[in-house]
């Protein structure tokens, strides 16, 4: 099953399991003290919502649904404005066909916490299809403007991601039990852990 996992980071979140409408593909990113949501391709095109309500510091409600025709969208909301962070993610991003629609058997996966410690959050958006295809676009909020999350870099793996408890990102890769670890810069940018 190819999975698409959006982590959006905070560090007011507490620990929750995969949770919001909907709720119902396998996890991409396995991480504790982080809230999720995740939606499979079928589920999408069958309607289905799933929502993550967070604070980023301000209160930002996460909407993933089927958008117009032929589309999914992930929309973030805070006070009376939202964007679709859908139309922002890398080219190279897998699990999208040509018209924006998550490819059967995919997942999309959104999760909320603090990465890189500097209360200030991070979002990821990955695809995956939970055998050998993983990428996790990651994401920065800034607390004003009219786009609050900029992509500042895509992370390649296979099956799932594993977030530790001092924010590395766990990576494999291959069929060796290799694996790359990644940390979040201060910056935002993910970067290969030395």
């Amino acid at each position: 099953m190819r999975f698409v996992l959006l982590f959006i980071t905070a560090a007011l979140v507490s620990f929750s399991p995969i949770t919001g409408w909907g709720a119902e593909a396998s996890p991409v990113i396995f991480s504790k003290g982080y809230k999720a949501i995740s939606l499979t391709a079928s589920a999408l095109a069958a309607g289905k919502e799933a929502r993550l309500d967070a604070a980023m510091p301000e209160p930002v409600r996460f909407l993933l649904k089927r958008g117009s025709q032929n589309t999914i969208a992930l929309t973030a909301a805070y006070g009376t404005s939202e964007e679709n962070l859908l139309a922002t993610i890398p080219e190279d991003m897998q699990g999208f066909d040509e018209k924006g629609e998550l490819e059967e058997g995919f997942s999309i996966q959104i999760v909320v916490g603090d990465l890189n410690g500097d209360k200030v959050p991070e979002l990821l958006v990955a695809t995956g299809d939970d055998l050998a295809i993983l990428t996790v676009a990651v994401f920065t909020y800034t607390p004003q403007g009219k786009n609050r999350f900029q992509c500042t870099g895509l992370i390649v793996g296979q099956k799932n991601i594993h977030v530790e408890p001092d924010g590395t990102l766990t990576a494999p890769f291959g069929s060796q039990g290799l694996f790359t670890e990644y940390v979040i810069a201060s910056d935002g940018k993910p970067e290969e852990k030395k």
